[in-house]
């Protein structure tokens, strides 16, 4: 349903985090990524990446259920573990999110650098708005659309953006309306084929003839494709990875009653599966992500290849990467 863009939910009573803990913690990030990117050195020892888990056999099990259940007019519905362990978790995190993913991905841009000047874009599971800026940083004319409203919501408070609260594989959008569109790390939370198959062939919808499209999915095989999660994924397609909601002001001491506060900030959160851990002071939530091998992303074009060509195949940075192009 429609959210109003000026309303942002928190996880607790501790309200958004202030102007300057945000850049603060951009300069951190910043920091990071510059020595990434640089081969430079970090001082002090590299913090444990967080443990990502197998999704449960129950949850999977409950998909497929769902999945039985839906007819030919709903098999494309959100399912349950999407609604809590993605759209929840975003809806909860959504500030603390958009402060430490900032900075838009450079290949992204460079795609969005290729299209004509003035172009329509589309950003389909848009998230805090950072490709959507900078493509208006460039000149082009960008609608977002994302199924967390507070996301939504920081985007347009933060970088003035138009977003509708959609479903990425239902976008509210005209069909044939624009001339190009971008689905970045979007795929990867999406927990059924068939779903999957109906965000590519929405997103197609959405463009005229003639225009392209990018989309981005995180990859199984993390170290060959250039990963910088740390996470290792094995045999497992479909995982959690797991969040730490931090709610304190920086700078402030644990308290006493510290595990009561973030009990609190726990049951006022959208998502309702988080953890309290009061040794990290934070909840802890799980994001679920299904992970996709070499020639997977590409395999959900058969099924629209009489309208749609496949371009470009790549990998970039952990992710396998596809631009198509509409061609009827």
């Amino acid at each position: 349903g429609g959210a109003d863009a000026g309303q942002i939910r928190t996880c607790c009573a501790a309200g958004s985090m202030g102007r300057k803990r945000r850049k603060r913690e951009e300069r951190k990030a910043n920091k990071k990524l510059q020595n990434a990117s640089s081969g430079g050195k970090k001082s002090g020892p590299t913090p444990p990446t967080p443990k990502m888990t197998p999704v449960p056999t129950d949850m999977l099990t409950t998909v497929d259920e769902e999945r039985k259940r839906q007819n030919e007019h709903n098999k494309h519905a959100l399912t349950s573990i999407e609604r809590e362990h993605v759209m929840a978790v975003y809806d909860t995190v959504a500030e603390q999110w958009h402060a430490t993913r900032y900075k838009p991905w450079p290949k992204v841009v460079d795609f969005v650098q290729t299209l004509p000047p003035r172009s329509l874009v589309a950003d389909i599971g848009s998230g805090n708005g950072k490709h959507a800026a900078a493509a208006t940083k460039l000149g082009y004319e960008v609608v977002c659309v994302d199924f967390s409203a507070s996301l939504c919501a920081v985007s347009a408070a933060s970088h003035g953006l138009d977003n509708v609260v959609g479903d990425a594989a239902a976008p509210p959008l005209r069909h044939g309306a624009f001339d190009a569109a971008l689905s970045i790390a979007v795929l990867h939370h999406v927990a059924t084929l068939e779903r999957r198959q109906a965000l590519v062939a929405e997103t197609m919808r959405c463009l005229r003839v003639g225009g392209r499209a990018l989309f981005y999915a995180w990859a199984r095989e993390q170290e060959r494709s250039g990963g910088t999660s740390g996470h290792e994924f094995g045999k497992h397609a479909d995982v959690l990875v797991p969040w730490h909601h931090r709610t304190f002001e920086h700078g402030s001491k644990a308290t006493a009653d510290e595990a009561q506060r973030l009990e609190v900030c726990r049951a006022a959160a959208p998502a309702q599966h988080g953890v309290v851990d009061a040794e990290k002071r934070a909840v802890i939530y799980q994001r679920y992500c299904h992970v996709y091998e070499a020639g997977e992303l590409d395999q959900l074009f058969e099924p629209i290849k009489d309208w749609v060509d496949v371009v470009r195949v790549y990998e970039d940075t952990g992710n396998h990467c596809v631009e198509a192009r509409r061609t009827a």
